[in-house]
């Protein structure tokens, strides 16, 4: 600090600086330690410096025109006026759109072509450019409308690279023409317009360009104007009728290809086929029982077995074995089978066919000429259409549906008249009725509202099942999946049963059935097969649902493990089927394992 001061020299790694002068806070610091500061001194005279001074201040002996663009293109970019024109060409009106770039102002026009017109389509109909007003100085000669006029060539002496050529311009531009270019200001709504030697008609522009004509030229009265349009005929293509050869799809699909010399056939609904095709133990086919409705009595004796292939929405139909004579057999090959004439659409460009929401248990359906009257199903069409992921497909399968179709038919006093109903068939008061008893009361107040398939569902969904019945089918189920886990050779029982004490947090020893489940799928479905996997887990929703509601866990581990407790396998064998003709009647088969119906607790379903 002390050696520091106005006037001083100071060595730094034997290089001499000389302080000329100190700021203020730095004389006031000095001042008050009792060091006396010089003034300041003059700066010493710096030659480099003075000389770069001179030569940024020389003037050039020939001056160059500068143009400044660059403020212009980063104040404007992207800014671009869109006009709707119209030009006429003597036998058609051609749609223009104009765009006006602010940037250059330079002009593009593009023209909109008609799909179907016929005309070859163009780039663009006039490339972007400066549009001057007169049409001859459009193309010139070269070097006449340059921006600079050239007075002379020189050439600086060198070799090589050295050698290099400079052009004398003309700073007052004596021999320049001036060329008068279209502005912003030329262009209006509903005024011809010159360009190119054709009148263009600008009607319309974008919201920009009004925007941009209201606030920086003043302009607000750019509004459209009403152009007279000719309607476009539109040419329908009528579908022509099917020939017989071949499916529908095929020869609708050769008429839809068009001019194609190699028509494709079809595509089939592969993710459809893929997750309803059979999967182990899941067959997805709907087996119905059916007759015809005919006035002749050989015909109303005949049974069919109805068919629905879900995986490609076809039907096979087959006759059952008469003990009058009539043999069994084929009645209808498998096929897709259209719906009759007053179900399709007009004009048919897709024929309607029978899907698997047009088939249950009631239904008359009219196939090949012939009316069926369904009159029975087996227990998987009722299984797979109350699934949680099917049952709003199937609305005579939704017990919600039904409850509210059940509410809306039961105003005022008739709910406690339906009740009262309901106790006359229960004198002992076990909230219980047979199954007669409780379809006696839905006629009764609910007559012709509810199907057979819709009444099926409330008997199947409050009706109480034999325990024997139970208990036979939790064994065949058991032995299946303890079957399923051998193949699969499973043998973590230990594991899972800690992982239901997991889920237990009361250490009751009880779960609810989803929790099960969930666990069930999580521990049992690691299959390398896809097909296996969905098999174990139609196995364990089997399973569960001869279950309460709150599951032993321990017991159901004991259960399955077919190490310990292994189980009477299920002999491969095909089991015939016989169907008792006696118990199909114009009514649906009755579910003859439900003993009584809880009608306590349907009709707290139905207050709700």
């Amino acid at each position: 600090m002390w050696d520091i001061n106005v006037g001083r020299d100071v060595v730094v790694y034997g290089r001499i600086y000389h302080v000329y002068d100190c700021d203020e806070f730095t004389k006031h610091f000095l001042s008050c330690q009792g060091i006396i500061v010089p003034p300041e001194e003059p700066v010493p005279y710096d030659v480099y410096t003075e000389t770069r001074d001179k030569i940024e201040t020389r003037q050039a002996h020939r001056p160059f025109k500068k143009m400044n663009t660059l403020s212009k293109f980063l104040e404007k970019d992207r800014k671009v006026l869109r006009f709707q024109g119209i030009w006429y060409d003597g036998q058609d009106k051609r749609k223009l759109t104009l765009l006006y770039y602010l940037a250059d102002d330079t002009v593009q026009i593009t023209e909109q072509y008609n799909p179907a017109g016929g005309r070859y389509k163009a780039a663009t109909f006039l490339r972007r450019s400066r549009l001057p007003k007169d049409i001859s100085k459009l193309v010139s000669l070269p070097g006449s409308l340059n921006e600079e006029t050239v007075l002379n060539v020189i050439t600086t002496p060198g070799l090589g690279l050295t050698k290099k050529n400079h052009f004398l311009r003309d700073n007052t531009d004596m021999k320049s023409r001036e060329v008068e270019y279209y502005t912003p200001q030329d262009f209006r709504l509903g005024q011809e317009i010159e360009l190119c030697g054709k009148k263009i008609m600008l009607h319309d522009c974008d919201e920009f360009t009004r925007e941009y004509y209201k606030v920086t030229l003043g302009d607000a009265g750019v509004q459209p104007v009403p152009v007279k349009e000719e309607v476009e005929k539109v040419v329908v293509k009528e579908v022509p009728p099917y020939t017989g050869f071949g499916s529908e799809e095929d020869s609708l699909t050769s008429w839809l290809g068009g001019n194609s010399l190699e028509p494709k056939p079809p595509r089939r609904d592969f993710f459809k086929f893929m997750n309803l095709d059979r999967k182990g133990y899941d067959s997805h086919i709907l087996r119905f029982v059916c007759r015809i409705v005919h006035e002749g009595k050989c015909d109303n004796t005949r049974r069919f077995v109805l068919s629905y292939f879900l995986s490609d929405d076809t039907i096979l139909i087959t006759v059952l074995p008469e003990t009058g004579g009539l043999t069994g057999g084929k009645f209808l090959d498998r096929r897709r089978i259209k719906k009759p004439e007053k179900y399709q659409s007009d004009p048919p460009l897709h024929s309607e066919f029978y899907t698997a929401q047009d088939f249950y248990v009631g239904a008359l359906v009219e196939l090949n000429k012939q009316t069926f009257l369904i009159t029975a199903a087996d227990e998987y069409v009722f299984n797979f259409m109350e699934r949680s992921e099917m049952v709003h497909k199937f609305p005579r399968s939704n017990k919600k549906m039904i409850m509210n179709k059940i509410r809306a038919a039961l105003p005022g006093d008739k709910y406690k008249q339906m009740m009262a109903r309901f106790m006359s068939h229960d004198p002992q008061g076990n909230l219980v009725v047979t199954e007669s008893s409780f379809r006696s009361v839905l006629d009764q107040f609910i007559g012709y509202e509810l199907s057979e398939h819709e009444v099926i569902t409330l008997v199947r969904s409050y009706g109480e099942r034999k325990q024997s019945d139970i208990f036979n089918s939790q064994q065949q189920i058991l032995a299946l999946l303890q079957s399923e886990l051998r193949k699969d050779n499973f043998f973590g029982f230990d594991k899972l049963k800690l992982a239901f004490k997991e889920h237990d947090e009361l250490e009751r020893g009880k779960l609810m059935k989803r929790t099960v489940r969930r666990v069930l799928l999580s521990s049992l479905g690691l299959s390398r097969c896809h097909v296996r996997s969905n098999t174990v887990k139609h196995i364990i929703d089997s399973y569960l649902n001869t279950l309460q509601d709150e599951v032993d866990y321990e017991r159901l581990v004991a259960d399955i493990n077919w190490l310990t407790s292994t189980t009477k396998p299920i002999p491969p064998v095909v089991v015939p089927v016989k169907i008792d003709n006696s118990r199909i009647d114009t009514k649906a088969d009755k579910t003859r394992d439900i003993v009584n119906i809880n009608y306590d607790k349907f009709m707290e379903d139905v207050k709700e």
